[in-house]
């Protein structure tokens, strides 16, 4: 009875550390994979962060931004705005995806702060205003991919077609000196109409006639 007592408690004390010891391992091996999946969510975090942040200079555009981004922009923005039409279907399209990304680097003269670069997927939701915007000024896109070059919301120029980084830069060029034309125009338009605020603010400035106490002779103040 004893012997047998004591193999039967051997047998409890064998299984339970047996259960103890696959608990144990399925506890360790929960926690691995645990710590694995966190880590490639890290790494993924990451590599989408990162690249966010390599075309963070290049933004899509739609109903919801088009006033700010395109048609209206802040004073501090660029007054230039490259548009670049596309389809995700369209491979010129994906040809000319590396010309844009990289021009803010490649051609120091179309820098971030004197040029923005918008891309607008024409076969995209949230864009029916925009494509009627678009319509008014007479713009139509017809050809994949269509390059449309902006200037205080009107459109310079536009192409259409795959094109070439030298092609891309004499484009640039030659609808630049457009768009220099026309900041000089509305410079001149702002210093005229600073000139004609001057006009009428002075002649808001006049004299103050008034008799004097002892006799009928005016005097007059001048504000100058």
């Amino acid at each position: 009875i004893i012997a047998a007592a004591i193999v039967l408690n051997s047998c409890r004390l064998s299984t339970s550390f047996s259960l103890l010891s696959s608990s144990t391992t399925r506890s360790s091996r929960n926690h691995f994979f645990f710590i694995f999946a966190n880590s490639q969510q890290h790494q993924l975090q990451r590599s989408s962060t990162s690249l966010f942040f390599s075309t963070a200079a290049i933004y899509h555009l739609d109903d919801s931004n088009m006033k700010d981004l395109l048609f209206s922009p802040p004073p501090d923005s660029p007054s230039a705005v490259l548009v670049d039409a596309y389809t995700q279907w369209c491979g010129p399209c994906k040809l000319i995806e590396p010309l844009l990304q990289n021009l803010h680097t490649t051609s120091p003269k179309y820098s971030s702060n004197q040029l923005s670069i918008l891309k607008y997927d024409v076969e995209g939701s949230n864009h029916q205003n925009l494509k009627v915007e678009l319509l008014l000024q007479g713009v139509r896109v017809s050809g994949l991919p269509t390059l449309m070059l902006f200037w205080r919301g009107q459109v310079v120029a536009t192409h259409s077609g795959v094109i070439s980084k030298e092609g891309l830069e004499d484009w640039l060029d030659g609808n630049f000196d457009v768009v220099a034309t026309m900041r000089k125009n509305e410079e001149e338009v702002k210093k005229g109409e600073k000139e004609e605020e001057d006009v009428t603010a002075s002649k808001k400035r006049g004299f103050i006639s008034f008799a004097s106490q002892y006799g009928m002779d005016d005097y007059a103040i001048s504000s100058y």
